[in-house]
C-alpha cells in the first residue's frame, strides 16, 4: 500500500519539495502510530529551512563592499596586468567587452574556465580576491547560499 501511494504521488517526477512533503507525511503517520509518551521532551526539533540563494556581484555592490568603477586584477601570472572594471549592475567590463559574471570575465582574459570569484583580485598587493568579499557578504548577512565556491588548485 505504501508503494502504491508512492507511485501515484511521483507519477510526474520527484523534486525536493515532493520528497520533503512525503517525509513530513511519513513522520505524521509514524507519530500517530507510535505516539510520544506524555511529558517526553525531544532533543530534536523541526528546523525551518531558509531558502538558499545565489550571491551575485550586484549584491556585494549594493552592500557597499565593492564600488562601481573599481578595478579588478587577474590573479594568474600568465595574464598578469589584465584588468576588469566593475559596472553598476554587477557586470564586468574587460577591454570594452561586457561580461555578466566574474567567471565569464576570467574566461575572456584567460581563455579557460575559471572560478571568477577566486580569479579576480580586488587588491593585488594583499591578494584580496572577490571571493574574500563574497565571504564577507555571506558572513555579515548570515545568508544561506546555494553552493559555496571552492578555490581552484591549479594556480599558475
Amino acid at each position: 500500500m505504501l508503494n502504491r501511494r508512492l507511485l501515484e504521488q511521483g507519477k510526474d517526477g520527484w523534486d525536493d519539495e515532493h520528497i520533503r512533503a512525503r517525509a513530513e507525511r511519513l513522520v505524521d503517520v509514524i507519530t500517530e502510530v507510535w505516539p510520544v509518551p506524555e511529558g517526553h521532551k525531544s532533543r530534536t526539533e523541526r528546523i525551518e529551512r531558509r531558502p538558499k540563494r545565489r550571491v551575485e556581484l550586484a549584491d556585494v555592490i549594493s552592500a557597499g563592499l565593492l564600488e562601481e568603477g573599481a578595478t579588478l586584477y587577474a590573479s594568474r601570472r600568465r595574464v598578469a596586468g589584465r584588468t576588469a572594471t566593475v559596472l553598476s549592475d554587477g557586470a564586468l567590463d574587460v577591454d570594452g567587452v561586457r561580461c555578466s559574471t566574474p567567471s565569464g570575465a576570467s574566461y575572456a582574459v584567460s581563455g579557460t574556465s575559471e572560478n571568477g570569484w577566486w580569479f579576480w583580485l580586488v587588491d593585488p598587493k594583499c591578494k584580496r580576491s572577490l571571493h574574500d568579499i563574497w565571504r564577507e557578504y555571506v558572513d555579515e548577512r548570515d545568508v544561506d547560499v546555494e553552493d559555496e565556491d571552492t578555490p581552484d588548485d591549479d594556480e599558475d
